[in-house]
């Protein structure tokens, strides 16, 4: 239904429009929230993975061995976030609010804009 009203002409009013606009903005908004929570879930993963080295008995194994495991140990404790723009922007929580606040924003604008245009 969504692609239906965002795929509408324009010429039909302005009541079209404004239903295509926020059909567009629900899908975008879907979208990275979806997106969001996926790197969440992707660095609790990681998180499991830290505390199942961390809590496995590696005291007690070869010399070797534990160097091995204090290899993965070290790199499961970095944060495991997608990163995009060459890791300038972490795809968190945090973006979500303010991904939230952009949204807010737009739509308050379109609302109030409506009968100005």
């Amino acid at each position: 239904m969504m692609i239906d009203v965002a795929t509408m002409s324009l010429t039909k009013g302005p009541l079209v429009v404004r239903l295509r606009t926020f059909a567009i903005c629900g899908a975008v908004y879907a979208a990275s929230v979806k997106f969001i929570r996926e790197s969440e879930r992707m660095n609790e993963c990681q998180e499991m993975v830290e505390r199942a080295i961390y809590q496995s008995a590696w005291y007690r194994l070869s010399s070797d061995a534990r160097k091995m495991v204090n290899v993965m140990l070290r790199r499961s404790q970095r944060s495991n976030h997608i990163t995009c723009l060459n890791n300038m922007m972490i795809i968190d929580y945090k973006l979500l609010t303010a991904t939230n606040n952009f949204f807010y924003t737009l739509l308050n604008f379109m609302n109030n804009v409506r009968g100005r245009m």
